[in-house]
């Protein structure tokens, strides 16, 4: 045990390891981008990070190895059973592939003129397609008699779950492409789509007279639409008063419009102004103006935004309304975008904001007294 060739297949065992685990993460993103590029996948693993590296296929990756250790308990006698299985899949799909290209090349080749083919340069490709041939079949046949090998004995091993999960991840690539295939053929452009849409609306949601809900005034008038109201769904008569006094003492220039609301619905009755306004006026173009909170800690999302997202989710499947969330930065949002002194790499690319690095204030030298 102590002997020095036992360190030395140790040490090649782990680099081998290693290799094969490197190999996953280097093979698998690419062939993940490959599959969401032709649609059998989500369009998620075909972009790239700010490294350039295909990220979102990493972490999936990694979180499925996290995920098949931890139901195997990282039990190297159940892992290999799939490691194996895995592999001579792979070499033996990659085996028969060659072997179909080198096929397809030679049929090329013959149905190619009798001049073209009696040329030098046709008699040489033909003989490397069929050297590429000649091996890869004694690679197909050897990598297959292996599969068939181990697949009898490893089988009761554990290897079945592999073959449970090739048809599982077939039908779901193949139903993600039916999914993309459909979702193309309902947005493509024809000739029946046409531009119908008179006037344009602005309508601000207003609880409070506050800070953010001015900032998405001033948005809205900025944009100059045809016409710009904000609305106030009214849960008591008391609140409804207390936000026109406000407003009227405030000179908003916008006027406000107070919709009853008794059993406490917001989403509701603004769809029915929606609605009914549209149908009064014709099909003008709404566009609704939320305010919403930028905050630096996680928690609390929790504790804010949580009726505008409720509202723009339902207003989104309204029919002519469109959204737009005016940002209204906490001071827990320096967290976020006042963190670093300056960018790391990467986040110019991304668009991503950054704290300018700032310079400390010279000082001034000091002169004695006389």
């Amino acid at each position: 045990m102590n002997s020095v060739p036992f360190f030395i297949v140790q040490a090649a065992t782990a680099c081998v390891l290693l290799l094969a685990a490197n190999t996953a993460f280097n093979g698998f993103p690419l062939l993940g981008a490959v599959l969401a590029r032709d649609g059998y996948a989500p369009k998620a693993l075909n972009t790239r990070g700010d490294r350039l590296v295909y990220s979102n296929g990493m972490i999936v990756l990694g979180i499925a190895a996290i995920a098949v250790l931890v139901v195997y308990r990282a039990n190297l006698s159940n892992l290999i059973q799939l490691y194996i299985i895995g592999v001579f899949v792979s070499f033996s799909l990659g085996q028969i592939g060659m072997i179909r290209h080198w096929i397809r090349g030679l049929r090329r080749i013959q149905a190619l003129p009798a001049d073209a083919r009696a040329q030098e340069s046709a008699h040489r490709q033909a003989r490397s397609y069929r050297k590429g041939l000649a091996i890869n079949s004694v690679g197909a046949t050897m990598t297959v008699a292996v599969l068939i090998i181990v697949t009898i004995t490893k089988f009761t091993h554990g290897a079945w779950l592999v073959f449970l999960a090739i048809p599982i991840l077939s039908v779901l690539m193949m139903g993600v492409y039916r999914y993309y295939r459909d979702v193309e053929h309902e947005i493509r452009m024809d000739d029946t789509v046409h531009f119908g849409a008179a006037g344009d609306v602005a309508v601000i949601l207003v609880n409070r007279l506050q800070k953010p809900v001015v900032k998405a005034v001033d948005y809205a008038l900025a944009a100059r639409h045809d016409k710009t109201i904000a609305v106030h769904v009214g849960v008591t008569e008391a609140e409804s008063r207390a936000l026109q006094k406000d407003w009227q003492e405030h000179g908003m220039p916008v006027p406000l419009i107070t919709i009853e609301s008794p059993f406490r619905s917001y989403a509701g009755p603004v769809i029915e102004f929606i609605k009914q306004y549209r149908a009064e006026h014709g099909s003008a173009v709404v566009t609704v103006y939320l305010p919403q909170y930028i905050v630096g800690h996680w928690w609390e999302s929790i504790l804010h935004n949580r009726r505008a997202r409720r509202m723009a989710q339902q207003l989104m499947l309204v029919h002519g309304v469109t959204i737009t969330l005016v940002p209204w930065l906490l001071d827990s949002s320096e967290l976020i975008y006042g963190r670093r002194s300056r960018p790391v790499p990467g986040q110019d690319r991304a668009g991503r904001p950054f704290a300018p690095q700032t310079l400390p204030p010279p000082v001034k030298p000091h002169t004695p007294d006389r």
